[in-house]
């Protein structure tokens, strides 16, 4: 927990592209709200990660924001983790048990407390005493009826949620085989195995039982690169490749001279080969309008790739001086505005005309007369404080300079024709 950021979710995505369900107004009872539990966050980066999930829907009036809660016991996200964990593992089952279903087809988390309560409340009994034996200790607040609260208050504010017997099928081994993979002389789980038996067969309830309790981020899993100069610890999968000694890189612009600087910290012996003359900084890079951004970037993946790369270039002993932070002002449509909301950097906006002039005195903006409603179109305005601007071919002439003192060899009007790959490595044929 000490290296690693921890988050127990409690919303539900109940179709692609759908934003998150939390919260849900009995149909029979105005009045009556169910709210899902919140969502728990353990670690460094917990506040960002709140920021992140706590932020409003897109519409503005809603009130069905992801409720997070961050906790600094190591304790409490254990225990929150291991209630979700037997949520988790009791549902897709109960929901997919089709011989005990009324009319044959899966049944939807709520109904699982309607229709199933007795035989949820044994399942529970039967894993609580074994998700105990595996941490070594009981449960804060391990209570029966208070563990079948939580699950219940879960379970009702997501309406109509089936959960995928795929998924469960290919997490089997680290979801229910969790459990059962404490022996039967330790601990026996009849109704736990008889459902699993039942749902997805016999195969998939011996593979559960070979479950192997792996350290996350040991040296079995990922392999950690540590990068001083960023402040930024990377977890990568292993290779069973054996780390290159010598590499040839193709291109010396940013991509090309940032690489090949990289691999020469490492120890790695690197050429350079680029096919105009080394005078040159290449095609793409002279080309490139070089703003440092992260706004406005899917998937989220990528989004946070740029992220990571706007804190690079504050940190980059050899380039964090050549950016401008000037900021950033960006046009754009209502939708790309409300999407944008989600970012882990500053913005500030929709900017009235007054705040804009403010900023940025030399624009002339158009302001169509739906900009200040929130449900008209037009053009809205927002400032991005913490963006800014390089000039790419002098970040490319300062990571040359830096790579060759490293000992990397550069050679200019040297085009690459293909590339043929062996069992070994690859040869470059020029």
């Amino acid at each position: 927990y000490k290296e690693h950021t921890v988050v127990v979710p409690h919303y539900g995505i109940l179709k692609v592209g759908a934003k998150p369900v939390v919260v849900v107004v009995s149909e029979e009872n105005k009045s009556l709200i169910i709210r899902a539990p919140f969502t728990l966050i353990h670690g460094r980066h917990a506040e960002t990660i709140s920021t992140l999930l706590s932020q409003k829907t897109g519409v503005k009036g809603d009130d069905d924001a992801v409720e997070t809660k961050i906790v600094d016991s190591e304790l409490e996200i254990e225990d929150g983790s291991a209630k979700k964990l037997i949520w988790a593992c009791c549902m897709w089952l109960l929901c997919h048990d089709l011989e005990q279903n009324n009319d044959d087809s899966p049944i939807s988390v709520e109904k699982v407390h309607d229709e199933k309560g007795t035989q949820l409340r044994a399942l529970v009994e039967e894993m609580l005493p074994v998700m105990e034996f595996k941490l070594k200790r009981k449960l804060v607040d391990g209570r029966i009826d208070r563990i079948l609260d939580y699950m219940e208050s879960y379970s009702r504010s997501m309406p109509g949620a089936i959960p995928s017997i795929d998924l469960a099928k290919r997490e089997i081994k680290d979801r229910n085989g969790y459990l059962l993979s404490v022996g039967a002389n330790e601990m026996s789980q009849p109704l736990h195995e008889e459902l699993v038996r039942r749902v997805v067969g016999e195969e998939l309830l011996q593979q559960a039982k070979t479950f192997q309790n792996t350290k996350v981020g040991s040296d079995t899993e990922t392999t950690r690169i540590e990068s001083s100069e960023l402040q930024l610890t990377f977890a990568s999968l292993p290779s069973e490749t054996p780390p290159a000694q010598t590499v040839i890189v193709v291109g010396a612009g940013m991509m090309g001279s940032c690489v090949a600087l990289s691999l020469a910290k490492r120890g790695v012996t690197v050429t350079v080969l680029e096919r105009q003359s080394m005078e040159n900084v290449g095609v793409t890079t002279p080309a490139s309008w070089a703003w440092i951004n992260a706004n406005n970037k899917s998937p989220p993946l990528y989004r946070q790739l740029n992220v990571l790369g706007l804190l690079a270039w504050k940190r980059h002993a050899d380039l964090k001086k050549l950016p401008l932070w000037t900021g950033s002002i960006v046009r754009v449509s209502k939708a790309a505005a409300a999407s944008d909301t989600m970012g882990t950097y500053a913005i500030e906006g929709p900017l009235n005309k007054e705040r804009l002039l403010q900023l940025e005195p030399s624009l002339e903006p158009s302001f169509s007369s739906d900009d200040n409603d929130d449900d008209g179109g037009g053009d809205h305005f927002y400032y991005y404080p913490d963006e800014g601007s390089v000039d790419p071919s002098e970040a490319v002439r300062v990571l040359r300079k830096k790579a060759i003192e490293m000992g990397v060899v550069f050679l200019g009007q040297v085009e690459v024709q293909n590339v043929s790959r062996d069992d070994q490595t690859s040869v470059v044929f020029f």
